[in-house]
């Protein structure tokens, strides 16, 4: 087996399908690393371009050698998510500049946004104006992307995972009694579950500014058209720092709109978080089983 390749010899390789993607926006200048290193096996390497003016054009993705096929996927699911969404709200996905393949690795070339400033205070300023528009955005996705789940999705997508989940090696008390409830609730027929767009990693380092005032949402390899509701709003409250009250209005809001009490709430992360415990590909299950417990708790005291 070959050695993997390094970060410098991918963006060598990128040189040329870069320049051509940019040919017609202005003349690349430079193409350097971005970003530090993940605890994943999966990181994909991230590069951002400038023009030999200096100003910053676009930013490039290339899969890693674990995962060749990485980005190919994050671009097809961008795709589906931006059809679901409809025009107005896939506005926030953004559109390739090129895409193709390196050394066998998938590549995309994206026009560059601004991320969130990391500057205590103009990170601040920024996050109050972009927060309400971010779960605004969510709260529509949700209403517009949600759809009835077939009696066998049902068997499949939530009572198989609600029980797995619950029967899980290392999940916390709080988990393990968030799945057995939602399964009883689900089996009683107390509540009935819905298909929504879920982006899967849905927090503030995946939010950009599209320089209109309005945001882009980036990362969408793991996203799924028929995904699971409230995991991606319990991931956003905690990345913005949302407290109980703040966080509850909103799954009062989302709850209205699945059609299911605010208890549910719960049984949807439930089952969500149990699909996702059985498809953490790269993502080790140590940093999985902390993340859910830290979901489940957020949400259940939200809802009282």
């Amino acid at each position: 087996m070959s050695e993997p390749l390094t970060a410098l010899e991918v963006r060598d390789a990128l040189v040329g399908p870069v320049g051509e993607a940019l040919v017609s926006v202005a003349r690349v200048g430079s193409i350097t690393p971005l970003g530090g290193d993940k605890p994943v096996d999966d990181q994909t390497y991230k590069y951002l371009v400038r023009s030999s003016e200096g100003e910053s054009l676009a930013v490039v993705l290339c899969s890693p050698g674990v995962a060749p096929d990485l980005v190919a996927r994050g671009s097809r699911c961008a795709v589906e998510a931006k059809r679901a969404l409809g025009t107005e709200l896939g506005g926030v996905v953004l559109d390739p500049l090129g895409e193709g393949e390196v050394g066998g690795l998938s590549y995309v070339v994206l026009p560059y946004r601004e991320p969130l400033s990391e500057k205590r205070v103009v990170g601040w300023l920024q996050r109050r104006r972009v927060e309400p528009k971010v779960f605004d955005w969510l709260l529509g996705a949700t209403r517009q992307t949600m759809r009835d789940v077939s009696e066998g999705d049902r068997h499949a997508r939530f009572i198989r995972p609600l029980g797995e989940l619950a029967g899980a090696v290392g999940v916390s008390d709080a988990v393990r009694r968030a799945a057995e409830r939602g399964l009883s609730r689900l089996e009683a027929g107390k509540w009935t579950p819905r298909f929504v767009l879920m982006h899967n990693d849905l927090w503030k380092g995946n939010i950009l500014l599209d320089g209109k005032g309005g945001i882009v949402v980036i990362d969408w390899p793991g996203s799924a058209v028929d995904g699971y509701a409230v995991y991606d709003l319990a991931r956003l409250a905690d990345s913005f720092g949302l407290g109980d009250r703040a966080l509850g209005e909103q799954v009062g809001v989302h709850c209205r709109v699945l059609g299911c009490e605010p208890e549910d709430a719960v049984s949807h992360l439930a089952a969500g978080l149990g699909h996702l415990m059985g498809h953490l590909d790269h993502f080790p299950m140590h940093l999985f089983l902390p993340m859910a417990d830290g979901c489940v708790r957020r949400v259940s005291s939200a809802v009282g």
